[in-house]
């Protein structure tokens, strides 16, 4: 697990509205379908950083790799979709 550290209140602040996300956010942030997400849950190739009760929270910086690699297999089975 990655560790991070804030000089301030300010900063920890930024990071947290710019890097946590909930399980809506990182749907949109990888842009897959609400029925996609679970199974990628699954599979292990996302993983909350904290889940308690129904609400799960993902970090961007873990989701970055797997959202590249779903642009990847995107371009690769449809090389119009940029066009």
């Amino acid at each position: 697990m990655t560790k991070f550290e804030f000089k301030n209140q300010e900063e920890l602040g930024s990071f947290l509205m710019d890097e946590v996300l909930t399980r809506q956010e990182a749907e949109m942030y990888l842009n897959m379908k609400k029925q996609s997400f679970p199974r990628s849950l699954k599979k292990e190739k996302i993983r909350p950083f904290k889940t308690s009760g129904k609400t799960q929270l993902f970090l961007k910086s873990d989701l970055r790799p797997y959202k590249e690699e779903l642009e990847t297999e995107l371009k690769k089975y449809n090389p119009n979709h940029d066009e």
